[in-house]
């Protein structure tokens, strides 16, 4: 089909409906054909910018993660106490603690009675929080709570404690990665920042809570007798560790270590004497030792107290039947060889005291039935007392960080053990 053109073509302006030439109309952008009076160009409004994908994820995040506890800076004066008892009110708002809690106090000043010592003991208190009777967030209850003093009564009842005090954990939060390795190789010097730690050449301290570093493990780390340290200066002290480093000159220990002071008592003046009768010492966790009895003709008794708890098992032995057929076996809290489960941190005893644990040790291995499959003895935070079957025999053990699946066995009969899960 042919189109007319040309001088005798004509059109219709879709704008105005004037007739003119066709040569002369012209396309919007709309699609419109109109004369050139009526031509309207596309805005650079009506152009949309372009637009990229929208992002899914962050460069370099920085996750989440619960934070460790840590000090915190009390309101001036935060302690309040009633006129001859023991009982101090600590005023920290929305603490958010709870009955039974334990926390230590820092930089207290002396008050109506009570030495700066006693508030600050390193060994922390145990806090009693009222609960709140009313729905608002403000109230007293919230932001109180009470502990006992270890000595010392209010003399007339005040609030006191100074401007610099803080409440946190027993031990001391360390910064990032804390732990710089001296040269390489065996019982490395181990440095250690901590900000204003205002301790002395000769602390016995303690960490927890660590990461290896430069292949010094997290054992060696925590080692439940700490290390005498030696201060460099007012941020920072050393050690002799009995791990080895890799390569030296290298940071680590992650960001959640902790320090604090390895209390070990020592009772003195008693070497060569002929009979001590009876003495109790108070120790504040199972770590502690006593020394100083070197000479001793006879002790009569040793009372030990304070010790943090343990978990206790009753060991017997008795004919019975499991996974290694009939004979022999431990029974333990009175169940034939059961497969345990125990926590890495927690101390456990297994009482040997009975006498039918005669001439049958209780030992661990990382291999069934120990030392009669061609296994070897577990003795990482083992400790053993006494000869079995007599009284006060037992083994313990302290389940070390990442320990592996054990298994409890007698040292001289075979099949007589069972499973521990950690």
């Amino acid at each position: 089909m042919a189109f007319a053109s040309g001088k005798r073509a004509y059109g219709i302006c879709d704008t105005c409906g004037q007739r003119y030439r066709l040569h002369r109309l012209q396309e919007q952008w709309d699609g419109f054909k109109t004369c050139p009076e009526c031509f309207d160009p596309k805005q650079p409004q009506l152009e949309a910018p372009p637009v990229g994908a929208d992002p899914q994820a962050l460069l370099n995040p920085r996750p989440d993660r619960t934070e460790p506890a840590s000090q915190v800076l009390l309101t001036n004066n935060p302690f309040l106490t009633v006129q001859g008892s023991a009982e101090i009110t600590v005023f920290e708002d929305n603490h958010g603690r709870s009955t039974g809690d334990t926390v230590r106090f820092r930089n207290a000043d002396a008050f109506d009675g009570f030495t700066s010592d006693t508030i600050n003991d390193p060994d922390g208190y145990s806090i009693t929080v009222t609960a709140n009777p009313t729905t608002d967030v403000l109230n007293y209850y919230n932001n109180t709570y009470t502990f006992t003093a270890l000595s010392g009564t209010a003399i007339t009842g005040t609030r006191a404690g100074g401007v610099e005090c803080t409440v946190g954990p027993e031990q001391t939060l360390l910064p990032l990665n804390p732990f710089r390795t001296g040269n390489s190789g065996a019982n490395t010097v181990i440095s250690v920042t901590e900000f204003k730690h205002g301790r002395n050449t000769g602390d016995i301290v303690r960490f927890r809570n660590t990461e290896t570093v430069d292949g010094v493990s997290t054992i060696v780390l925590e080692s439940s007798d700490g290390y005498t340290i030696t201060v460099v200066d007012a941020n920072e002290y050393n050690f002799t560790s009995t791990g080895t480093a890799a390569t030296g000159d290298t940071t680590g220990g992650g960001d959640k270590a902790t320090a604090g002071t390895a209390f070990v008592p020592t009772i003195t003046g008693v070497a060569g004497t002929a009979t001590v009768n009876s003495t109790t010492v108070e120790v504040p966790d199972s770590s502690s030792t006593v020394s100083g009895l070197a000479g001793t003709t006879s002790l009569g008794s040793l009372t030990v107290t304070g010790a943090s708890s343990f978990t206790s098992y009753t060991v017997t032995v008795a004919s019975g039947t499991n996974s290694y057929g009939t004979g022999n076996k431990f029974y333990i809290d009175g169940s034939v060889s059961p497969t345990l489960s125990l926590t890495e941190g927690q101390i456990y005893r297994f009482d040997q005291s009975d006498s039918t644990n005669g001439t049958h040790p209780l030992r661990f291995s990382t291999t069934a039935n120990g030392t009669h499959a061609g296994g070897s003895e577990y003795t990482t935070g083992v400790t053993t007392s006494g000869t079995p079957g007599s009284s006060g025999a037992y083994t313990q053990i302290e389940v070390a960080s990442g320990a592996p699946t054990l298994y409890y066995y007698c040292t001289n009969h075979s099949g007589m053990g069972g499973q521990i899960n950690t």
